[in-house]
């Protein structure tokens, strides 16, 4: 978590790394590469006092979520079957896309 921290935030927790001596390049150079394991960070306001999230799935195992809450030096871990978060996913997109729509229509009338 400290890791994936330092690469994508330059911090850890709350506190920025004083001794990142990153160029921008090489902070964008991280970002592509280490970007695919943030989940719901800096998404909105309905994340914003979660703290950090990051989520993995390697090979032939659960998927992994690793959450820092704010103002604390713990890490919660969850983990989930494949197809269990495979469900989750689309029972989530399936009701945004019907908000998105509910919500179209009060505007449109």
């Amino acid at each position: 978590m400290d890791r994936l921290d330092g690469l994508l935030y330059g911090a850890r927790g709350d506190q920025m790394l004083e001794d990142d001596g990153r160029t921008v390049v090489e902070c964008e150079r991280d970002w592509e590469k280490y970007g695919i394991f943030n989940f719901l960070t800096n998404w909105g306001e309905q994340f914003d006092r979660a703290g950090k999230s990051f989520i993995f799935c390697p090979p032939a195992e659960p998927v992994k979520v690793l959450i820092r809450p704010r103002d604390t030096d713990g890490v919660l871990s969850l983990h989930a079957s494949m197809p269990a978060v495979t469900e989750a996913i689309h029972m989530f997109l399936r009701w945004f896309e019907d908000s998105a729509a509910l919500l179209s229509n009060q505007i449109s009338t």
